[in-house]
């Protein structure tokens, strides 16, 4: 693989779907399902432990954020630079392996299951 800048891999990407009809016929929501179904390949990817697959899955990711972003003509790498500058002003903690921010409230998973329960009886005695 060439050493091609992320702009210019960016608009090949562009091209090549506008050349299959991809941006004409697709949508946004279409798109965003495909986002999500490729990062489903990529979280099974490394939940098996398979590089090659992990690297094929991230650049299947890229692909559909690069044509999501084409779609609604916003630029994904503008994105990238809005969420830095929001993150980068993040405190928190390590927790779980899992970057906790400060303003993130904590629940434990008891608290879920008897939420879930007494919305489940409340909804059964309609």
């Amino acid at each position: 693989m060439s050493n091609s800048s992320f702009s210019t891999l960016e608009l090949d990407v562009i091209r090549w779907a506008e050349e299959r009809g991809i941006l004409a016929s697709s949508d946004s929501k279409t798109q965003c399902l495909k986002s999500a179904s490729e990062m489903g390949e990529l979280c099974d990817a490394i939940a098996k432990g398979n590089k090659e697959d992990t690297i094929d899955a991230v650049g299947d990711v890229l692909v559909t954020l690069i044509l999501l972003c084409a779609m609604e003509d916003i630029d994904l790498t503008s994105c990238l630079g809005v969420a830095y500058s929001v993150i980068s002003k993040r405190k928190g903690v390590m927790q779980n392996g899992v970057f906790v921010k400060n303003t993130e409230t904590r629940c434990e998973v008891k608290d879920i299951i008897k939420d879930n329960k007494t919305i489940l009886q409340s909804l059964s005695s309609r």
